[in-house]
């Protein structure tokens, strides 16, 4: 099938997604085009900031959302509603007890002091919406409106600001935030002229007519489009001022998924505050996007399950090519079918020309991280390796089970679609691959329910490879085979071959390496995994035209570059006389039979790291072996008597400064280093 008839074929199962100016012309929030996808979750734009009827329903249904935070009930079609549900009496009655006793402190006085900042500091301040919801309860309202209009006008102007009271709820358009902006700068007086130009919150924010002379201010979701509003004419221009730079205080986003469950991408403008109580210091992923621990004000997010998240912003600074960027690995993310073992996306934000993923934050940090522990350690400092043994193996199935799935994303796709038989090889498709498996890439997140309390593995990093590395893979090899460009640890023998192409079993490839580095780690500690990666680097290719070896490179083949740009790849020898090593190493004598580490390096060994990719294992029935692995450790979770998950590891025995030279292959003390 040609690449040009699968893109086509694919659009279909695309979301649609519009990038257009932060707030276009036109029906607000624009209305979304939804179309069958691959996976449960996909994305809708908002650009309201989630304080409207996207995520904040008045459908009182069973929604599991709604339920995690209860303030999102109280918000109706646009409007609060202090009078319906449980708690409203509660409310009403703090807000009585705070003007008695603070009856010397004026609202906006009590509004700053409500607001929050993000550590560590210094920071914009920012009102959470609880506080918002507290300030403009209707009493409230009316009381502060009193003090600067009539008893009958501050009664008319209560119902602009909170909605028209009905029997049911207060319902209809308000204009709460409004409200307290005009508070925050003290000037309440100018409510009235905005209700002459029929000023509302779904109006906010205001922009600048022009950004240089910042003098006129326009809103283009409202009637006036973009002409300068009336009710600011003759107004000083530091009132003017004040009014924009308040607004943001009182816009920060409401972070969730939108009422069909869906990711939601948020378009917001460069001033936004974001509802972060604390943010963490910025941590460089290669040179594609950098990485920052955020916690989230818990009226401002949905997912109460997590205290923390990973906020993954891409650090291309051309706009069309980082826009780019982001839909390429939006579009990775939001494929995935939800699994437990697949790195969860929680939203997306558009910041003027920055793009940024928000996901989970793993606690555990990343494999290679993890792998700094020793396994004693990891299992409170028991002498038995069995429970450790049984969760790597389930993980190591899990991790299978996650990369299939995504590999599956595609192929389930042209089933559906009749366009290739269940039998069909689709190898040579380039979707549904992952690209970039390694341990920095695979995540520990808590799960004190997993025996032995350590955690789950998630597989993570969607989309960026496939745009960074996959764009160069798909090209003629000897394109950049004469530079001296190493190649990334885990690439596959596949991707030296100047007729090959990058496939799903290069993805196997990289997870054979690196369940060979666990077990590694397993079996001989932390020092040991450094010593692999020597051993490996110490074997290197040979250049047989110019009669000598290449740069070093820590990889799992080596490579015989040929006349007529022939090249021959071998599992490196270092890698096969370690895993015989480890084999050896968990058996105390000749007649011991096999256990999980015999026959863990074994498969790694004889089907996985097989340089023909035809010969090597494909996923599924990889998938299929490690299954075999996972049952028995169930099966004997309440035997630790059982020898197969009881080899005698060093890792878990008093430390040894042999052990590690003992381990070391010889090749990688032969190999000359002749140029």
């Amino acid at each position: 099938m040609a690449t040009s008839d699968v893109d086509a074929f694919l659009s279909v199962y695309r979301t649609e997604r519009r990038l257009k100016e932060i707030y276009s012309e036109g029906d607000f929030p624009p209305n979304r085009v939804r179309r069958p996808s691959d996976a449960s979750v996909v994305s809708s734009r908002v650009d309201n900031y989630n304080y409207g009827i996207n995520l904040v329903r008045g459908n009182r249904s069973a929604s599991l959302q709604q339920q995690q935070n209860p303030n999102w009930d109280k918000f109706i079609g646009g409007a609060f509603s202090p009078d319906d549900g449980p708690g409203c009496a509660e409310v009403g009655l703090q807000d009585l007890q705070l003007d008695n006793e603070d009856s010397d402190t004026t609202m906006d006085e009590q509004i700053h002091e409500a607001m929050q900042s993000t550590e560590p500091g210094p920071s914009r301040p920012w009102l959470p919406f609880g506080d918002l919801q507290r300030f403009t309860h209707r009493t409230r309202v009316n009381k502060e409106l009193q003090g600067v209009f009539s008893e009958a006008d501050a009664a008319r102007l209560t119902d602009y600001v909170c909605g028209v009271e009905t029997d049911s709820h207060t319902g209809g358009e308000t204009s709460q935030r409004i409200f307290v902006i005009l508070v925050l700068i003290r000037r309440l007086e100018a409510l009235s002229a905005m209700v002459e130009d029929g000023l509302r919150d779904k109006d906010l924010p205001f922009e600048w007519l022009d950004r240089v002379s910042r003098k006129k201010l326009i809103s283009p979701k409202s009637r006036f489009a973009r002409n300068p509003l009336p009710c600011f004419n003759g107004k000083r221009i530091g009132l003017v001022r004040e009014f924009y730079e308040n607004q943001w205080k009182i816009f920060s986003p409401i972070i969730g998924l939108d009422e069909h469950e869906e990711v939601t991408t948020f378009h917001l403008a460069e001033e936004v505050i974001m509802p972060w109580t604390s943010i963490g210091a910025e941590r460089k992923e290669g040179g594609y996007s950098m990485v920052r621990k955020v916690e989230i004000h818990s009226d401002h997010h949905s997912f109460p399950e997590h205290k923390a998240f990973a906020l993954k912003t891409l650090l291309e600074k051309d706009p069309a090519q980082a826009q780019q960027e982001f839909d390429q690995e939006l579009k990775a993310l939001t494929k995935m079918e939800p699994g437990d073992h697949i790195l969860k996306l929680c939203a997306t934000f558009k910041i003027g020309n920055e793009y940024s993923f928000l996901t989970p934050w793993a606690e555990g940090g990343n494999l290679k991280q993890f792998w700094t522990k020793s396994p004693k350690e990891v299992q409170k400092n028991s002498n038995h390796s069995h429970t450790l043994l049984r969760w790597m193996a389930e993980q190591c199935h899990a991790l299978a089970a996650a990369l299939q799935s995504i590999h599956e994303v595609r192929v389930k796709a042209l089933i559906r679609a009749k366009r290739i038989s269940p039998d069909e090889e689709t190898d040579k498709d380039i979707f549904g691959i992952h690209g970039d498996i390694k341990p920095e890439n695979i995540l520990l997140f808590d799960n004190r329910n997993t025996p032995p309390g350590i955690g789950i593995l998630k597989i993570a990093d969607f989309g960026l490879t496939e745009f960074h590395r996959l764009t160069s893979r798909t090209r003629p090899v000897h394109h950049f085979l004469d530079g001296r460009h190493p190649g990334p640890t885990y690439d596959a023998p596949d991707l030296v071959q100047p007729t090959n192409f990058y496939s799903r079993k290069a993805d196997v490839w990289a997870l054979g390496c690196v369940f060979s580095e666990f077990l590694t780690w397993v079996v001989l500690g932390p020092a040991a995994v450094s010593d692999y990666r020597t051993a490996r680097a110490y074997e290197r290719d040979w250049d047989d035209v110019k009669k000598k070896y290449r740069w070093m490179e820590d990889k799992f083949f080596v490579a015989q570059y040929g006349e007529e740009s022939k090249v021959e790849t071998l599992l490196k020898k270092s890698v096969e006389e370690w895993l015989k090593t480890l084999d050896d190493l968990t058996r105390t004598s000749p007649n011991d039979g096999p256990n999980f580490v015999t026959e863990f390096s074994k498969l790694l060994k004889d089907r996985v790291l097989v340089c023909d990719r035809e010969e090597r294992i494909s996923c599924e029935d990889l998938l299929a072996e490690l299954s075999r692995f996972a049952s028995k450790a169930e099966e004997s979770r309440s035997n630790d008597l059982d020898p197969y998950w009881g080899p005698r590891l060093p890792s878990f025995c008093e430390a040894s400064p042999e052990v590690s030279e003992a381990v070391i292959p010889e090749i990688a003390r032969r190999v000359t280093f002749d140029d």
